[in-house]
């Protein structure tokens, strides 16, 4: 599959991914549906975030440096936007809870470096 044929399909995915999410936020009570609705509120909007950042990312790094070849820029979009989107989500969350400081999104941060971090070391580590 080539890049231009990925950037379509993960396009696609997106904008099905927001009209999802634009129906549960119009179609859907969440006081009558409950937990359910506040579920797939969530994950179609994780959704809808991951999959328009990881097309925004890799259309960004592919014009920006023909360096790279498919699957690095692939794999580090995909991460980089799994990161991002489980930060915002995370942070929505805990912004509904009314349990959002400063504090806390300061240890989100810390926890999501050490996780990137750990991705980097195992990626940079050389090959014996």
């Amino acid at each position: 599959m080539t890049v231009k044929h990925y950037l379509i399909a993960i396009f696609t995915g997106s904008v099905f991914a927001w009209i999802a999410w634009t129906q549960v936020l119009l179609q859907i009570d969440p006081v009558l549906a409950g937990r359910i609705a506040i579920i797939v509120f969530y994950l179609t909007l994780f959704t809808a975030i991951f999959g328009t950042l990881i097309f925004l990312l890799t259309l960004t790094r592919y014009f920006a440096s023909k360096k790279w070849s498919t699957k690095p820029l692939l794999i580090t979009s995909i991460r980089q936007s799994m990161v991002l989107s489980i930060i915002f989500i995370l942070s929505l969350f805990l912004s509904s809870k009314d349990q959002l400081s400063f504090f806390s999104f300061l240890l989100i941060m810390v926890f999501i470096g050490g996780i990137e971090y750990i991705f980097l070391a195992k990626i940079n580590k050389p090959i014996e």
